[in-house]
């Protein structure tokens, strides 16, 4: 009988910066939005219906956001603040929770620009962070196995 697809729980996901990956601490939500892709209307005075025909024309990745615990030693949280400084394209890695009956885990590796970093101090809670990084090109994927 074959395994059943169960849902991965995301508690040990991760993001990762730099050419060599160090691990974001303290993280606790990753979200990936905005993906779309451009269209341009193609429609002329040929077409044979009343219809609009598209064509796509370019593919926006989107951007990741990601808050937590802002935790000011961590390295990876210090490169994070060190890319939003220099507003350069710097490699990232997400890696996803290892499936059931996987060894290794599926991980999206992109480009991106952090276009922001915002710590929030609050008397009566613990500090966190909110970052946003600009996916800037293609998003290579490596299914586990």
């Amino acid at each position: 009988m074959a395994n059943p697809i169960v849902p991965i729980l995301g508690k040990t996901g991760t993001l990762s910066i730099g050419a060599t990956p160090t691990v974001i601490a303290g993280i606790k939500h990753i979200a990936h939005t905005g993906n779309k892709i451009d269209t341009e209307d193609v429609t002329d005075l040929s077409t044979p219906s009343i219809d609009k025909i598209f064509m796509a024309t370019l593919r926006d990745n989107g951007s990741i956001s990601i808050d937590g615990n802002y935790l000011p030693t961590d390295p990876g949280q210090a490169a994070l603040a060190a890319a939003y400084g220099s507003a350069a394209n710097t490699p990232f890695v997400v890696t996803y929770p290892i499936e059931s009956g996987a060894v290794t885990a599926t991980k999206d590796a992109f480009s991106g620009i952090v276009t922001s970093w915002n710590v929030d101090l609050q008397f009566e809670k613990y500090v966190t962070f909110k970052a946003e990084i600009k996916v800037s090109g293609a998003i290579t994927t490596t299914l586990g196995a």
